[in-house]
């Protein structure tokens, strides 16, 4: 059995090993003593080893030749830098101390620990020797190393640095590694662990190693076995704590390109247990940019299974898959949780709804990501305040702990208004306040903290414990640490988080560190193990502001029209477009003319310009302060005419408003509403003093009201023909024209021509001459006709002419006579009436239309015949001059 056979040798061995004891190989029968008496000749002793049925025997030499038959040292024999401890460095001022035995638990395997096993101990290297067993020769007695002896040379700390080992010097100081102690090889590795037995400092250096079998009979080995290792401090110490003593944010710009932060950096006995040889702290800056990744949202689709939910997809994103969970998808409407996303052309990225609602597509959108770190370096170095080992010399108080402390080594107690201290019978560290000179308070920990218990053990000690027990207890203040550092940001950097990594280091020389580009002066090529950092976070932002956008330049010979104004549409709109510049976003702000102090309608362009430009940023009125693309599209009231005027700025990633783009428009919306109808205020006839008598005989005067604006407007005067119905223009009030001034704010007209006792029905049309928007130089106009007004009529109340300009000819051999003539007035008919020579008055001949301007009068006899022509009007009538002709 394995384990039967593993007993036996191990019994065997350890009864051999003490077998080199002559009075244990007596007891085993490995040896005998005799009284030799005196004799001339040789004495030679036979020794006979009865095994069963075997039988061995052994004579020694006649002739003694005093040589030995030294054992071999062992084949191989190795040395290895492993993980091990010492006493913590404290410990070497402070003299015997013991723990109330109440306090002492027992350890993982039920043994009492002791006061020495609860000093804490810092990490060192140790050396773990491994070493060959003898050969097997089948014998279970043979002339083999049954213990083993082992020194140690030490080449100093110094040689450290050293990668191999330096050679043995000729006298070699070997000293041995257990006194007065040799050792039995044990089965399992490794055989033996060197440990120093110093409590501080930790191994260092080279160390050369030899050993000694020693066999039964006590020969040592002639020729040792050598071997050597290593040992240097390759052990970084833990990270320190580090926290701001102010805020947490940092504002950079023209005045103030630099800026100083304070840190408070805390070591304490957590950290010096686990490397007490932290000779300093280090910080180094790490810039990371707010990096504002430009996106454009080209569809949404809700997510059937999560109504929570819904997939955009982008136009594209070239961040790797999902890097931006927990970031936000910043868009005009507001901004939405992302959840997942891809990557590439078409990327679908998940976003949370927001109020129940996600976001329209075809929306520019900001994310803001966190860009590679810039400025990478070390700026500062702090020097370790040592430690201050110190035992309490009075107890002035137990809740809260007030003690006196006296300094138990070289370092004088700090005059900081606190510390951390570590108290030893408790075993932990706590936030102490100096009271003054050598005293210092504790506070109790509250129930929740982990010490609790530990401070709890201690007020339960029986009796007077609780203050006695305190007399001479080492404790060990640990002073806090203050540093101000100067931060200037690097090129590239404007808004983001400043990383102040701060480290621990020990003073190994032969150790390089790690070493930052543009690091400041005195801070690259250093030497020691550094630990991992802690580390403060900064929000800082650069308050450069971003370069105005660019827009198109002002062309005073051309009208900007609004999008829709061409179609006249009920809403009109306009795009704004410039050339990115950096900006992270930008904002857009309008102002109509009607907020423009001093703006008219009548106002031209370039005055509007300059008015909107003197009023300043009180006239604007925000459109949007989210644009994350070089283009908006804003909304205009589509109806009514109108100016707007626009100006652009951009926002940087620091949140800083950049200038003002140059003056966009002004943007004019054309008036596309239709003329309200005019309400007829009255008709009446001119006064002669009014004109002249003939012309005001014809006249009348035409006055109406026009209700909403009336810019732009002409106004058209129709008549009604009374025979067709038809209507015709017969006066037009041009566009620009005045109304009368007054409180009825009337429009008059006075309309001429007409025909005297016909009555005549009016009606008046406003026109709106608008500007045309097909056309760039806003030139040409456009009309747009209103409803006609309520009808009215009237009667000219001069008299009607009569036929004009009439004349005859004698005609056909004659016999007839042919009359023409002129009508100046339109007569409803004409009568001609005639005188002959047997006649005695003038007889009407005939009756015609009222547009006949020629009659025939035939079978006429000679003599002398007169005519004249009556017209007669709707309520008029008028007649010509006689005309008198002579037939022979």
């Amino acid at each position: 059995m394995p384990v039967i056979a593993y007993y036996r040798d191990a019994t065997v061995g350890y009864l051999l090993a003490l077998a080199v004891r002559f009075e244990f190989a007596v007891l085993l029968g490995l040896g005998a003593d005799d009284a030799v008496k005196k004799s001339a000749g040789p004495v030679v002793y036979r020794v006979t080893t009865l095994f069963g049925d075997a039988a061995g025997t052994a004579t020694t030499q006649e002739v003694p030749t005093n040589q030995v038959c030294a054992p071999a040292a062992p084949v191989t024999f190795t040395a290895t830098r492993v993980p091990g401890s010492v006493q913590h460095p404290a410990w070497l001022d402070f003299g015997s101390w013991e723990f109330p035995d109440v306090l002492l638990a027992e350890d993982s395997s039920g043994n009492t620990q002791t006061s020495a096993s609860l000093i804490p101990r810092a990490p060192s290297g140790i050396s773990s020797l491994t070493w060959s067993a003898p050969p097997d020769t089948g014998r279970m007695i043979d002339h083999g190393p049954v213990l083993y002896e082992l020194a140690r040379h030490a080449h100093g700390a110094a040689s450290a640095a050293q990668t191999n080992p330096p050679p043995i010097p000729p006298v070699a100081n070997f000293t041995p590694l257990f006194e007065g102690e040799q050792m039995l090889r044990s089965e399992t590795d490794p055989q033996a662990l060197d440990t120093l037995g110093h409590p501080w400092p930790e191994m260092e250096g080279h160390y050369h190693y030899l050993i000694r079998g020693i066999d039964l009979l006590g020969e040592k080995s002639t020729i040792p076995a050598i071997t050597s290792v290593r040992h240097h401090d390759d052990l970084p110490p833990p990270a320190p704590q580090v926290r701001l003593l102010e805020g947490q944010t940092l504002d950079f710009d023209a005045a103030n390109p630099n800026r100083d932060v304070e840190l408070g950096i805390r070591w304490a006995g957590p950290q010096d247990f686990g490397g007490p040889d932290a000779a300093e702290f280090r910080v180094v800056a790490r810039w990371l940019p707010r990096r504002p990744i430009h996106v454009e949202v080209q569809s949404v689709t809700p997510v059937p299974a999560d109504v929570m939910k819904g997939d955009v997809v982008l136009d594209t994103l070239a961040e790797p898959a999902d890097s931006l969970i927990g970031s936000r998808l910043i868009l005009p409407d507001g901004e939405y949780p992302i959840v997942s996303h891809g990557t590439g052309s078409g990327a679908v990225m998940r976003i949370r709804r927001i109020a129940n609602r996600l976001p329209g597509p075809g929306q520019a959108g900001l994310i803001y990501g966190v860009g590679a770190a810039l400025g990478h370096h070390r700026i500062a170095r702090v020097p370790r305040r040592p430690m201050v080992p110190a035992t309490v010399a009075q107890v002035l108080g137990t809740d809260p702990m007030r003690v006196r402390l006296t300094a138990a080594g070289a370092e004088v107690l700090p005059t900081d208004a606190g510390a951390s201290l570590y108290v030893h019978i408790m075993r932990t560290s706590f936030e102490a306040t100096n009271e003054g000179g050598d005293v210092w308070r504790i506070e109790k920990p509250g129930p929740d903290d982990v010490r609790r218990a530990s401070w709890d053990a201690w007020e339960a000690l029986p009796g007077t414990g609780t203050e006695d027990v305190l007399d001479g207890v080492p404790m060990i203040l640990f002073p806090p640490h203050e540093a101000t550092v100067t931060l200037t940001p690097p090129a590239g950097f404007g808004a983001g988080v400043v990383m102040l990594d701060v480290t621990a280091a020990d003073d190994t020389a032969y150790v390089a560190s790690p070493d930052y580009s543009g690091s400041a002066s005195g801070m690259s090529g250093l030497t020691g193990n550094e630990s991992d950092a802690s580390t403060a976070t900064i929000s800082a932002r650069v308050l450069t502001p971003p370069n105005a956008p660019v827009v198109t330049p002002y062309d005073l010979a051309r009208f900007i029209w609004a999008e829709t104004a061409a179609k006249y549409a009920e809403a009109a709109s306009y795009r704004l477009t410039w050339p990115a510049n950096g900006a992270a976003h930008y904002e857009v702000w309008r102002v109509l003319e009607g907020a423009i102090p001093g703006a008219t309608p009548g106002t031209s362009d370039p005055d509007l310009r300059t008015l909107a430009a003197a009023a300043g940023n009180g006239v604007f009125a925000m459109r949007n302060l989210r644009v994350f693309a070089g283009r908006y599209r804003d909304d205009l009231p589509g109806r009514a005419p109108t100016r707007a005027l626009y100006r652009v700025r951009g926002v940087s990633e620091a949140g800083v408003q950049g200038p003002w783009s140059d003056l966009i428009g002004p943007v004019h919306v054309p008036d596309i509403r239709q003329p309200a109808a005019p309400n007829f205020a009255r008709i009446f006839a001119p006064t002669p003093q009014d004109g002249d008598v003939a012309a005001v005989a014809r006249q009348l005067i035409l006055e109406w009201t026009q209700p909403g604006p009336g810019a732009d407007l002409r106004f058209e005067i129709e008549a009604q023909d009374p025979d067709d119905g038809g209507w015709q223009v017969v006066g037009v009030v041009p566009r620009g024209a005045l109304p009368q001034q007054g409180p009825a704010r009337v429009f008059r007209k006075i309309v001429d021509g007409l025909v005297p006792g016909r009555k005549t029905t009016f009606r008046a049309t406003a026109v709106r001459e608008a500007r045309d928007p097909v056309d760039p130089f806003g030139q040409v106009r456009r009309d747009i006709r209103g409803l006609p007004s309520q009808t009215r009529a009237a009667v000219p109340l001069g008299s009607l002419a009569g036929p004009g300009d009439l004349d005859g000819m004698e005609t056909g051999g004659g016999s007839a006579v042919a009359l023409s003539w002129s009508n100046p007035d339109p007569y409803r008919s004409i009568e001609v009436l005639r005188k002959g020579p047997e006649d005695h008055r003038l007889i009407r001949i005939a009756a015609l239309d009222g547009a006949a301007e020629s009659y025939l009068d035939s079978g006429l006899s000679t003599g002398i015949w007169q005519y004249q022509l009556r017209a007669l009007g709707h309520s008029r009538k008028a007649e010509s001059e006689i005309w008198e002709v002579e037939l022979t």
